[in-house]
């Protein structure tokens, strides 16, 4: 990987779309006859990803242009399905979250998908949607987008239910919250209609933010677990500052130690405003401009953000010339002296962002 300082030109400045090297591949996609040849269409997004960054486009947009491409690939194996099952029974929506939900997406990633349908339904049109959530699910892991390790996907029945269940599921999470929902409710809150009926989905979490933003109890329990999710960082801060890094043996995992944390924060500032937003960066301009979070604070964070996404995309950049994993996992020791000066900077702005909420939490 190079030492060049990582791009943070604004959206006015990004290539336009007859440019990108993704413009041909998602027409491409959406032409696609079956599942086979959308599989091998879908062969050339590590190709994309490399020809993104070899134009220099910045970090935080291909995020979103390779979540546009995955939205893709999900929407044309929908219309496969309906093909082959015929038309969808009832009204629904598919649902993205996580990275693809946020249009936060590389090609290194997983699933994290769920699905919305209209209440009171027969056994038969359920088991339809089942087999819906089955046929795209293997699809998408056909075209390199593994099944999610943690079981995020409407294959599952907690990740495919009706309008009134899905309003149920978030307003508990947050006017009765609990461990195991707060955890979750990131994911909730990710959620993103990628195909379907929005109007499904999008009131329920509309009300969901409106009753997020007053709702101290669980505002304090989100904070706490974001917290402990963030507590990674200081370790990985001692060794950047180390003088034996360039000998030594040690890795980081980026995504977990930086680029989870920013974005959790994100989310609980754009939360106690009850803000629309769903990217990271589109999060902490929000609550900036909501007064959730400082101005200072929001840039730093969102520098931060830019920086560790950009040296992650430069290692997977690495991996894929040197027909190495994918992998999140970067040697501190492959990292240029202003690479890691500007690792260092990002852990250091994450830590004081840590230590202001716990401030504001009271502990």
């Amino acid at each position: 990987m190079n030492e060049t300082t990582p791009t943070l030109s604004p959206v006015e400045s990004w290539p336009p779309v007859s440019r990108l090297p993704d413009a041909e591949l998602c027409k491409r996609i959406a032409a696609a006859r079956s599942v086979d040849e959308l599989k091998r269409i879908a062969a050339a997004l590590p190709e994309v990803q490399l020809a993104m960054l070899g134009i220099g486009l910045h970090a935080v947009a291909q995020g979103r242009r390779i979540a546009a491409l995955v939205d893709a690939c999900t929407c044309r194996l929908i219309t496969l399905a309906e093909q082959e099952m015929g038309p969808a029974p009832a009204a629904y929506a598919w649902l993205a979250c996580g990275s693809q939900g946020r249009g936060e997406q590389t090609i290194h990633t997983d699933q994290d998908n769920a699905l919305i349908h209209a209440d009171g339904l027969d056994a038969d049109t359920l088991d339809w949607f089942r087999k819906l959530a089955v046929f795209v699910t293997d699809g998408l892991a056909g075209c390199g987008i593994p099944h999610c390790p943690g079981g995020v996907s409407p294959v599952e029945a907690d990740w495919r239910r009706d309008c009134r269940a899905w309003r149920e599921r978030l307003l508990d999470t947050v006017t009765r919250p609990q461990g195991r929902d707060v955890m979750l409710a990131s994911h909730y809150f990710d959620l993103r209609v990628v195909h379907g009926d929005a109007a499904l989905f999008d009131p329920i979490r509309n009300e969901a933010l409106a009753a997020a933003a007053g709702n101290s109890r669980f505002l304090g329990l989100l904070g706490e677990n974001v917290l402990r999710g963030a507590a990674g960082g200081d370790g990985l801060l001692k060794r950047l500052r180390g003088r034996l890094i360039a000998n030594s043996e040690e890795y980081t995992e980026l995504k977990k130690k930086l680029l989870l944390p920013v974005s959790q924060l994100a989310l609980h500032y754009a939360l106690r405003g009850g803000l629309l937003a769903r990217n990271t960066q589109d999060r902490l301009e929000a609550a900036e401009q909501a007064g959730t979070l400082g101005r200072a604070e929001a840039a730093d964070l969102s520098t931060a953000y830019a920086l560790a996404t950009q040296l992650r995309l430069e290692h997977l950049a690495y991996c894929l010339r040197q027909g190495e994993a994918l992998s999140n996992s970067i040697a501190l020791a492959r990292l240029g002296p202003l690479q890691r000066r500007y690792l260092q900077q990002a852990v250091s702005v994450t830590r004081r962002a840590r230590r202001a909420l716990r401030l504001a939490l009271g502990g």
